[in-house]
């Protein structure tokens, strides 16, 4: 099974999905610690949207065109944070960069109110 780090761009299979929750395997950024994600199966992700899906806000994260290997401008959308079965991984897109993985952390906090 492929083993995921923390800032991994990753295709996952979020199907199935109810209501309002992102569905369909799309890229998802990790965002579970590297020591959990050594350990566990499961792992915690974010999904990623084309940029042109939503006007964005404060959860939204902007990761352009070419960065971890993405096909065009997305926003990560910190609000909808799965826990994921690896068995759900597909391709690997690449990793973010340090400066947009400082982004997701404050909109995290801003999602878990720290």
């Amino acid at each position: 099974m492929l083993r995921c780090n923390r800032g991994d761009v990753l295709e996952v299979n979020l199907d199935p999905s109810v209501g309002r929750e992102y569905m369909k395997s799309r890229p998802c950024l990790v965002v579970q610690s590297d020591m959990l994600n050594k350990y566990s199966q499961v792992t915690i992700v974010a999904p990623i949207t084309g940029s042109e899906n939503t006007k964005g806000g404060p959860t939204y994260v902007p990761i352009r065109q070419g960065e971890a290997g993405l096909p065009k401008d997305s926003l990560i959308v910190c609000h909808q944070l799965r826990t994921v079965d690896e068995s759900r991984f597909g391709k690997v897109y690449g990793r973010a960069k340090p400066e947009t993985m400082r982004q997701v952390v404050e909109a995290l906090k801003i999602v878990l109110e720290m």
